[in-house]
């Protein structure tokens, strides 16, 4: 909390939370590695505490969407034996709202 005060200054919550993965493990054989893939999908909305009005307003104005995918596995581009992994963040846009009394009381 920024303001001296006891309570929180932001409320942050993730709603429709999607968690999906997969893992192969083959073997023991040096040229058998393991394998996985993973993604997540969630919405996030956010409120402020607006010191001036003593109420909870909304920061994020609409729900913002985000997914994460995340994998390891043998490279298909070349022909080789080594591994790839690779990390991809989806974002939808991030709208934002607050009262300047809000920055002023930060």
């Amino acid at each position: 909390d920024f303001q001296g005060l006891d309570e929180a200054l932001f409320k942050i919550v993730s709603m429709n939370c999607v968690f999906g993965g997969e893992m192969n493990y083959p073997g023991i054989s040096a040229h058998e590695k393991p394998c996985f893939g993973c993604n997540i999908n969630t919405s996030i909305l956010a409120d402020y505490f607006d010191a001036a009005s003593n109420r909870w307003e909304n920061l994020l104005t609409s729900p913002w969407e985000l997914t994460f995918n995340a994998s390891r596995s043998p490279q298909t581009r070349t022909i080789s034996k080594r591994m790839s992994t690779t990390f991809d963040i989806e974002s939808s846009s991030c709208h934002v709202s607050f009262s300047e009394h809000f920055l002023v009381n930060v």
